[in-house]
């Protein structure tokens, strides 16, 4: 659905990222650990198989983000508040783009082949805009919270 659909709905060639959205709701409206730690090794799966990517870096990026935001939210920030929900989305997209960036760029540096990568204007650029728009996207669905409670 997401390589489908979603792309019709691009904006300037970025669009949402709904695997990484189911992920934060998961997060943020369960209290669970296992619920939320088996939802980003399945998720990064699903995002590692349709991706074409290097297999393993969504799942390892997914666990990443996953724990960090949920250890955050249980030591920190109170769970329930939809604008904390909307702003978690916003960080969590631009956290989880970095931490796929140093994955890649790890891959890279230890590949002798390969060329090494460059931060660009670009880049950031595109995480400002995706991070936006999973936040109005996630607005948007916020009704379906009941199901991930």
């Amino acid at each position: 659905m997401q390589a489908s659909f979603l792309d019709q709905a691009s904006i300037f060639g970025v669009s949402p990222d709904l695997i990484l959205l189911s992920l934060l709701f998961l997060v943020f409206f369960s209290e669970n650990y296992a619920l939320v730690m088996s939802g980003a090794f399945f998720l990064g799966l699903l995002m590692d198989i349709f991706s074409g990517f290097y297999f393993g870096s969504y799942v390892l990026s997914f666990f990443i983000l996953g724990n960090v935001i949920y250890l955050i939210l249980n030591k920190l920030i109170p769970r329930g508040n939809n604008y904390i929900f909307l702003a978690i989305v916003f960080i969590g997209t631009i956290l989880e783009s970095l931490i796929i960036f140093c994955i890649v760029y790890l891959i890279y540096t230890f590949n002798a082949d390969d060329y090494y990568i460059h931060m660009d204007l670009l880049f950031f650029k595109n995480i400002m805009l995706e991070s936006a728009y999973n936040a109005i996207l996630a607005f948007i669905l916020l009704p379906l919270k009941k199901f991930f409670v």
